[in-house]
């Protein structure tokens, strides 16, 4: 599916096919855009950091007032399942390119931006072929929604997939940092309306004390740094 954006963003081409991996900034200037619509694919360091991307693209979603719909990260067999259940599908075909018809025509029929983790199912170490046959399928067609794909670069996807492929590191450069932070904050204004100067002191000691600043075990061995931070 190519790429249909209101206004052009550096190293998005409109024509469909995987690119060199394109960064962080780049994606945040899509999905700023509520029009934009293709496919995109996004890879990254680890399960914890798929789920910051997934988070940064609900908030940016919500402030465009465009509909979202994000599949569950976690114990599914298959994602595009998943998302099937979670458009309201009645039944999913098997058929792998009737699936990603029946997807697409449902998220374009609500303009959605629709984020699909592609994982590794229960008791395997790589991604569902069928799930795969979708997402290619899924990129060949031509929808009015935003799909983003986000796997972890260890788990290999489909050489047909044809997507602007994004490549986000555990660490963002100063210029991607300040996006997430604006996108964060953004959504913190909007639900902190009519909390009081105090309310709002303690909704950012707490947040910053929080333990799930540390992350996982697993999380603080692969960076360190995750450890030292929660300390400041």
């Amino acid at each position: 599916m190519a790429l249909h954006l209101a206004h052009s963003v550096a190293a998005a081409p409109g024509d469909s096919g995987v690119r060199e991996a394109a960064t962080f900034d780049v994606l945040d200037d899509i999905v700023r855009q509520r029009s934009a619509q293709g496919v995109l694919s996004v890879r990254v360091d680890s399960s914890s950091d798929l789920n910051a991307v997934i988070g940064h693209l609900e908030r940016r979603a919500e402030q465009q007032g465009r509909p979202v719909v994000v599949v569950t990260s976690t114990g599914v067999e298959s994602s595009f399942r998943d998302a099937a259940q979670r458009l309201g599908l009645r039944a999913v075909p098997h058929d792998a390119l009737e699936a990603a018809q029946a997807i697409g025509e449902e998220a374009s029929r609500r303009g959605l931006l629709l984020a699909v983790p592609l994982l590794a199912g229960p008791g395997s170490n790589q991604i569902s072929q069928w799930d795969l046959n979708v997402a290619a399928a899924l990129s060949r067609g031509e929808y009015q929604a935003l799909v983003v794909l986000i796997s972890p670069r260890e788990l290999e996807v489909s050489p047909e997939l044809e997507a602007l492929s994004f490549s986000v590191g555990r660490e963002l450069s100063s210029e991607e940092a300040r996006r997430w932070w604006d996108a964060l904050s953004e959504s913190a204004r909007a639900r902190s309306e009519g909390v009081g100067l105090a309310g709002l002191e303690r909704w950012a000691k707490r947040g910053m004390s929080s333990r799930l600043l540390r992350g996982t075990d697993e999380e603080v061995a692969a960076a360190p740094e995750l450890s030292d931070s929660a300390r400041h």
